[in-house]
Formats: C-alpha cells, sequence, structure tokens
C-alpha cells in the first residue's frame, strides 16, 4: 500500500494501527486471516492487541508522530489454539480452507473409497470415492428432466468427474461446497473414466467444539 512504501515495512501490530485508518472490525478480519503473523503472536494474542490498543475506539485515527509510543504490555495468560482453527477462520471469511478440506472432515472416512487413478481399474464395477467439490453443471435431459455432472478433486489433488442422472439429482440433490462420498459405477469412455453416481453423502465440517473436545 501507499503508506508501507512511504514509511516502510509495519514493525508490530502498533505501528500498524498508527500510521493505517482502518475499522477495528476490518482490523480483526485481518488478523483472522493470518494478515500479522510476521509479529510472531499469535492470532488470539492479536485480538487482545487491537482491544489494548484501540480500547473504545471504532476506528484507527493514525496522526504524524515524531516519536512511537509502545503500548502499555499486559500479561496474558495461556490461549489455547488448535492447528486448524485458522482454516475454520478461513472458511468463515474466504469461502473456503488454505489447507487441505479433506483435513478437516469430521468423520473417518471408509479405506476402500478409491482414488482418481485408480478408476481405470474398475471399469462398470461400482466403487465409492471421497471427492471435494469444484464446480457443478446442470443441464436436462431430452425429456426435459434436471440432471447434472460434478467436477471433483480427490485427496491426491486429481480431478475427476460424475454423472448425476434425474432420479439420482433428485434422490441425493448436492449441499454446497465440501467433501462428499460417493458412491457409483465406473464408466469409461474413450478411455476417459467418470462416476455414474448412484448414492453421494456430504460429510461434516470439524468446527471449534470438535477441535477441543478431540484435542483433550
Amino acid at each position: 500500500c501507499y503508506e508501507r512504501s512511504v514509511g516502510g515495512a509495519y514493525w508490530s501490530l502498533q505501528d500498524f494501527m498508527d500510521r493505517v485508518s482502518i475499522s477495528v472490525e476490518q482490523l480483526r478480519l485481518l488478523v483472522r486471516i493470518g494478515a500479522f503473523r510476521f509479529t510472531g503472536r499469535s492470532k488470539k494474542q492479536l485480538l487482545w492487541d487491537i482491544h489494548m490498543i484501540a480500547g473504545n475506539k471504532s476506528k484507527t485515527n493514525p496522526l504524524p508522530q515524531l516519536f512511537a509510543e509502545p503500548s502499555a504490555a499486559y500479561a496474558l495468560p495461556d490461549l489455547q489454539h488448535h492447528r486448524y482453527e485458522n482454516a475454520l477462520d478461513e472458511m468463515d471469511i474466504l469461502g473456503f480452507p488454505l489447507c487441505s478440506p479433506f483435513d478437516l472432515i469430521s468423520e473417518k472416512v471408509p479405506p476402500s473409497t478409491v482414488l482418481s487413478v485408480d478408476m481405470g481399474q474398475y471399469k462398470g464395477r461400482s466403487i465409492t470415492m471421497l471427492g471435494y467439490l469444484v464446480t457443478i453443471k446442470p443441464t436436462r435431459t431430452i425429456k426435459g428432466e434436471e440432471m447434472c455432472f460434478g467436477t471433483w478433486i480427490d485427496a491426491q489433488g486429481v480431478f475427476f468427474d460424475t454423472t448425476h442422472f434425474p432420479n439420482t439429482n433428485r434422490q441425493y440433490p448436492f449441499r454446497g461446497s465440501g467433501c462428499y462420498l460417493i458412491t457409483g459405477i465406473v464408466d469409461d469412455d474413450f478411455d476417459a473414466c467418470s462416476l455414474r453416481v448412484q448414492h453421494m453423502r456430504k460429510l461434516g465440517w470439524i468446527n471449534h467444539q470438535t477441535l477441543y473436545a478431540t484435542a483433550s
């Protein structure tokens, strides 16, 4: 930004707040997506720092200063942190996690799930796959019934496609972005395999409650 190009790199959260006009709410969002990790303080510590520095103000009020005045130092208790908390904040603010979405599934996945690279071994057979939804392409049959095609990535980051014919599309609809267990028949079209869906279930995400329940 302009302020950084003129005044140099920011060396602390307070330095940023002293130099940039920004609302406290926007500042909290920046902290939650990891914008101030260069300070070496955890996100929970930084959120407390914002409160201590800003007080009851809703916005910073940067003014020219001859000398920087450090804020008072406060002793904070040990603040518990789980490594997947960052991902929960990212999903809340950005709409997607920056880590692997498969790490955030709240239930055990059957070990028999098939990866995209192995689909060719199961042509004409029913298999179950684990996929993270990338996009959906809705369309209609010649009878005007709704069906769709899905594009996914598996746990190795490899793409695969699914076909959802009208009956299956009605019975097992898409329920938003996330990870799904998908059972279907492997179809082979000119050596390109896809999954003709028979059953589909969206898996739950971990949340703050389940994080600390499993950690304790």
